[in-house]
């Protein structure tokens, strides 16, 4: 409530206040003392008006009286916050380097009943996932802090973190003995042991490894201050880290003199490992029984450059594989460079055991022998478009995006991982002795013309360049005249007039080929011809059969890495080369219909039965014609009788 009027009249408080005569009719007539006074304004009695306002004046406690306007105001107290979320991320977690991890926030909670509807997940690593239990699979060995927030149904938040030992058992193990100042010069801040006196020496020794196959290493630790009386003999041992010239390592350890297993953390630098001139360190927390080193506080702690003795990291030798993957793609390319980039983060995120050596198209062999280059062990890799294997293998052409079939990226995802076609491909190429990988996403494909271009008519007498196979069929049909050339002479084949449009591959490529200065008319969407550029990444069945199950992971994890980034990349590039070509170059844009589409698809259908020459390469297309009914692409008119002509029974 508050006041309004001559501050002389009214200014009071529950100590000076004497009591209130109303003027106005509607309040009771009179309030008496301070406490009246409040309960009159719960019961609602006491009314905006004039009042007769009886107070002490401050100090000399005389009574006087005048009348004030006073002015009542109700305050409604707000209703208390609802109760926040609890995020609880479990764990602490323990995994093997290059080996998935599932996370659990099931224990998460909403404790006014609602609902928790969105689990927002941080690794540590770089990546982020999401859901109750996502996995993650860590490159690299190290102590990793795993975050996770979650979010109620009315916004409210909350986050928990758990930490993730990722240990690698091939990187070697540790020794170490001598003996350092806790508390001194060289001491982290927060050392403690009894009868710490800064000058004392703390004697410590260790050894820890990981025996083959053993998911926790063996070992022991002997760490002693003689000043305090101080004797603490490890029991067991749960995990070993290295990272770099670091080891860490927990376990479990008694103290003379007191009963219950005590947690115990060590931190243990070797100095001058890989040529390093640090001094070597030793630092021991040492924890209550049963208490939790991810979240409690140590109850002892001790650290410094050690005076004497040494810590020794000792590093195992590692087998290096290396092998010579070739591209497609040539090394001035984008596509190229960021094959190159992805070679460097796979040597580093397997430590050093494997090794890419990556080639651009022409390096070793011509690209058109790269298949029977892989076959035979002369590369041990290649990553390229499949469709220049066709005359190899039929599956080869149901592995890329063809004209006028699955027209989106993610439909694609889909295909592979979700309807078998990894397995499909893979069967495949093992009858060939090599390993399918997986598929690599590239940009979406366009064409350039020397004039616009509106309706499948328009392509009646057309002279072209396509890349060859279902394609020239699909477009032959349509009454173009379809030349193959290689993609350097597709400038000046136009630019001489010997063909009208030429495709050749994204935005940007198509671009670093000039096709915008002969051919200012860019044709879409890309479902025209390919949806997406889909490479094929493929390695010799020998040499894939002499990779460890840990390299075999890393190697699949790795291609699908190559996919997401080269995709990116690429569209990214896309866009910059679009927007310069029709604001800088004058080009235009010209998208085809989708009646106009549909009536290609039309005439496309007998085409995808005609490549599918043996049962696996039945087996895709049905399959990715089954989703592309799913997705509504085969919803035009006369589309399913057609698809009924040719795949008898296929459509539900």
């Amino acid at each position: 409530w508050g006041w309004r009027g001559d501050p002389s009249c009214y200014q009071t408080t529950y100590t000076t206040m004497r009591g209130l005569h109303a003027l106005n009719i509607d309040a009771i007539d009179s309030i008496d003392w301070f406490q009246d006074f409040w309960d009159a304004l719960r019961n609602e009695q006491a009314g905006d008006g004039w009042w007769l306002v009886s107070r002490w004046d401050t100090g000399d406690r005389v009574l006087s009286t005048a009348w004030a306007m006073l002015t009542l105001q109700k305050v409604v107290a707000p209703s208390p916050p609802l109760p926040r979320p609890v995020a609880d991320a479990d764990g602490p977690y323990l995994v093997e380097v290059n080996l998935p991890v599932t996370l659990d926030g099931s224990s998460s909670y909403d404790p006014d009943g609602g609902e928790i509807v969105d689990y927002h997940w941080i690794f540590g690593d770089g990546n982020t996932g999401s859901g109750v239990s996502p996995t993650n699979t860590y490159n690299t060995a190290g102590l990793y802090t795993a975050e996770l927030t979650v979010t109620d149904d009315v916004g409210g938040i909350d986050t928990a973190t758990a930490m993730v030992v990722v240990y690698d058992p091939d990187a070697g193990f540790a020794t170490g003995g001598g003996w350092f100042i806790p508390d001194g010069a060289t001491s982290d801040e927060g050392d403690w042991l009894p009868d710490m006196d800064k000058t004392s020496p703390a004697n410590f020794g260790f050894e820890v490894k990981y025996k083959k196959g053993a998911s926790n290493p063996n070992g022991q630790l002997e760490f002693q201050y003689p000043q305090g009386n101080f004797n603490l003999h490890s029991k067991a041992m749960d995990w070993l880290v290295i990272v770099n010239n670091w080891a860490k390592f927990q376990g479990t350890a008694t103290i003379k003199g007191f009963k219950g297993l005590y947690p115990f953390r060590v931190d243990a630098r070797d100095g001058d490992f890989g040529g390093g001139t640090e001094l070597d360190r030793f630092i021991i927390k040492v924890y209550a029984p049963d208490a939790d080193p991810d979240k409690d506080d140590p109850i002892y702690k001790a650290s410094g450059d050690l005076e004497g003795g040494s810590i020794v990291i000792h590093a195992k030798k590692v087998k290096v594989t290396t092998l010579r993957v070739q591209s497609g793609s040539p090394a001035d390319m984008l596509g190229y460079q960021v094959f190159e980039t992805w070679a460097e983060t796979i040597s580093k995120t397997s430590g050093g055991r494997l090794q890419i050596e990556p080639y651009p198209a022409g390096a070793i062999v011509p690209t058109s022998e790269m298949y029977d280059a892989v076959q035979s062990g002369v590369l041990d890799g290649f990553v390229a478009g499949s469709m220049q294997w066709t005359g190899k293998h039929a599956l080869a052409n149901y592995l890329t995006s063809y004209p006028f079939g699955l027209d989106e990226p993610y439909m694609w995802e889909i295909w592979f991982y979700d309807r078998g076609g990894i397995e499909l491909a893979r069967e495949d190429y093992a009858r060939f002795n090599m390993h399918y990988i997986g598929p690599v996403m590239g940009a979406p494909e366009y064409a350039h013309c020397v004039k616009p271009l509106d309706a499948m008519a328009d392509w009646n007498g057309l002279k072209c360049r396509y890349a060859g196979g279902m394609t020239v069929d699909i477009f032959e049909k349509a009454g173009a005249e379809v030349f193959w050339m290689s993609g350097g002479e597709i400038y000046q084949a136009m630019a001489t007039g010997f063909i009208e449009l030429g495709e050749f591959s994204s935005h940007y490529m198509n671009k670093q080929l000039g096709l915008h200065e002969v051919g200012p008319n860019i044709i879409g969407p890309a479902q025209m011809h390919s949806a997406v550029s889909i490479e094929t990444f493929v390695v010799n069945m020998d040499t894939w059969n002499s990779l460890s199950p840990k390299l075999q992971q890393l190697l699949t994890t790795g291609v699908s890495d190559l996919s997401t980034s080269t995709l990116s990349a690429l569209q990214a590039a896309d866009i910059e080369a679009l927007q310069w070509m029709i604001q800088e170059a004058g080009c235009t844009y010209i998208e085809i219909p989708p009646v106009e589409r549909a009536e290609f698809r039309l005439i496309s259908v007998e085409f995808w039965s005609k490549y599918a020459t043996d049962v696996i390469s039945l087996q895709a297309v049905e399959s990715q014609i089954l989703l592309m009914s799913e997705e509504g692409l085969l919803d035009f008119p006369g589309l399913k009788a057609e698809v009924e002509i040719y795949f008898p029974g296929l459509l539900p």
